[in-house]
């Protein structure tokens, strides 16, 4: 995380292509380890995010 900016939005939003991915694929190798690492985010108090194939 160290490697992240330091920036005043309130907002991130982060959009990942995997071609051929099932919804379950993608939650799975994409979704939860980037919810898992922003998770870590100093501040973060809501987060949301939707996979689709």
């Amino acid at each position: 995380m160290s490697a992240l900016p330091q920036v005043d939005y309130p907002t991130i939003r982060v959009m990942t292509l995997y071609p051929g991915a099932s919804p379950q694929v993608m939650t799975s190798s994409v979704t939860a380890p980037l919810e898992r690492q922003f998770g870590q985010m100093p501040g973060l108090t809501q987060m949301a995010s939707t996979s689709s194939g």
